[in-house]
């Protein structure tokens, strides 16, 4: 799927909903604009709800840029929102979402976070609704491929809120399309948004395909659907104190996986390569553009009509040379520095000469050297093997086996240096003290997995919940001055405008 068609067919899909949603009848016959999201769904044929789904990701990939601002708006970090309110990064300049006190309702970042993924949702509601009404006529001779674009939509949509629930806890539920225009948004109730998101997951599991032939690699596939699942079930559950139930829900996603052929690579840095995506661990990763593209634009978003935008990666995240303002960039933590094990190969291709360096020594960039293409890796299998060991471990599975799965991760490890490393050794297999054996997990999910997502923060939220941590004292390990209100910075702010617009409806998170 990394090819140049990604940007055009995003593009085409995104004319034909703006062409139905916001035209008079004098604009429908424009010559220039002879299509109508009707005609796109029921006469299109199943090229349409290909390019519709395609639209869904190029969405997805702008959560993972400098979202430049067009017509005057300000430019945003929203890489900020998921990776800086964890201990393991911190920031050369102060970042609302790391020092905490100075975020506000009004914060362009999460106000364009907010909206991202409210229209993410939307394209997807849009491309659900008119494949229910006129996808058994056009895929009649291939509803499998009907059923895999629609396990890709539904995968999109209940990602997407799997990650609002975390953020928000009670952000709106849209399953379709707005079409009152006195339409107002208001909360769901607590826990609703991540019950739809597990619930969606489970459907796209059984929808999507095991894997994807090229061009098409790097698509949603049912691995990717049980991964997600199992870490929203496992949220779920270590926020409820470590319910059984869910807990072996998740299990069950996980198990699911064991048969789909994924493996750990040899080489733990291997993961990072630019040159090497898509590899046998990953279970989801997003595409990001071609350095070869003659039509890359930096500071447009990719939905911008006039000229193509860059899908890029860690565009100025991680990298002094290029940065936002050519200033601001993220800096590993003295507690990250600090968490690893003398003689762990991962500490090399985590931080290197003060940088994080996991997605940056291995990088693919424009000639200009100002953007990343190297993927985003969203969910690999050594994340859900220690995600694995921990359900196991807290419902009360065998702990042998539970830190089977952690040594396993530990041997890849140390086998990533070249003679093999000594450290890290395994674990005592015998332990039998239930603490003991979260901490390992605890301390391995930092070593394997900083600086990848939001995934520390997801887990310090959920471990504070289940008074396993307690963020009330924590340690951010932050450079800057932070001011961290444990009853108030665990959620985001809904965006004021949007609180304002609702009249009451929507109502705002304790604190902002």
């Amino acid at each position: 799927m990394k090819k140049y068609n990604l940007f055009k067919q995003a593009l085409t899909i995104l004319f034909a909903v703006l062409i139905v949603q916001g035209c008079t009848d004098k604009d429908l016959d424009a010559p220039f604009a002879k299509q109508t999201a009707v005609s796109f769904f029921s006469e299109g044929g199943t090229d349409s709800y290909n390019k519709a789904v395609i639209g869904g990701y190029a969405k997805l990939t702008q959560f993972y840029k400098n979202y430049t601002g067009v017509n005057g708006t300000p430019r945003t970090y929203l890489n900020a929102i998921a990776l800086m309110r964890d201990d393991m990064l911190t920031s050369n300049q102060p970042d609302p979402y790391e020092v905490f006190g100075s975020l506000t309702a009004t914060d362009a970042s999460t106000s364009d976070y907010y909206k991202l993924a409210y229209q993410l949702v939307n394209r997807v509601n849009l491309t659900l609704e008119y494949m229910a009404e006129y996808g058994d006529k056009v895929f009649v001779d291939d509803m499998e491929l009907k059923n895999t674009y629609e396990g890709e939509a539904r995968f999109m949509r209940a990602y997407m809120y799997f990650h609002m629930a975390i953020n928000y806890d009670t952000p709106p539920l849209i399953v379709n399309t707005i079409k009152d225009l006195a339409y107002v948004p208001s909360n769901s109730a607590s826990g609703e948004v991540l019950d739809y998101a597990i619930s969606e997951l489970t459907a796209a599991a059984v929808l999507l395909p095991d894997t994807w032939a090229a061009p098409n690699t790097g698509r949603a596939t049912k691995g990717s659907a049980l991964g997600i699942l199992g870490k929203a079930l496992l949220h779920k559950a270590t926020v409820n104190g470590y319910n059984g139930g869910d807990l072996g829900l998740a299990l069950a996603a996980f198990d699911q996986i064991d048969g789909l052929g994924y493996s750990l690579l040899s080489n733990f840095g291997d993961n990072f390569d630019g040159e090497k995506e898509n590899g046998a661990e990953s279970l989801f990763e997003l595409q990001f553009g071609n350095a070869d593209s003659g039509n890359n634009n930096i500071w447009v978003p990719i939905d911008d009509f006039n000229v193509i935008g860059d899908l890029g990666g860690t565009w100025g995240f991680y990298s002094k040379h290029w940065s936002i303002g050519g200033a601001r960039y993220m800096l590993p933590s003295a507690k990250l520095e600090a968490s690893f094990e003398a003689g762990d190969p991962r500490m090399a291709m985590t931080v290197a000469g003060g940088i994080i360096s996991k997605y940056t020594a291995k990088d693919v960039v424009d000639g200009a050297g100002k953007t990343s293409f190297n993927n985003a890796r969203v969910l690999r299998l050594a994340d859900v093997m220690l995600m694995k060991a921990e359900a196991m471990l807290m419902s009360g599975g065998d702990k042998t086996t539970a830190i089977g799965l952690l040594n396993q991760v530990r041997e890849r490890a140390r086998n990533s240096a070249s003679p093999a490393s000594a450290v890290p050794a395994d674990r005592n297999v015998a332990e039998t003290d239930e603490n003991v054996i979260l901490q390992w997990i605890m301390e391995e999910r930092v070593a394997e997995l900083s600086g990848e997502e939001s995934w520390r923060w997801y887990d310090l939220i959920r471990w504070h919940k289940a008074g396993k941590i307690d963020m009330n004292s924590w340690d951010f390990s932050s450079i800057q001055t932070t001011s961290f209100d444990v009853n108030k910075h665990l959620l985001l702010p809904f965006p004021a405008s949007e609180v304002s617009v609702s009249s009451g409806s929507l109502t705002q998170n304790a604190g902002y």
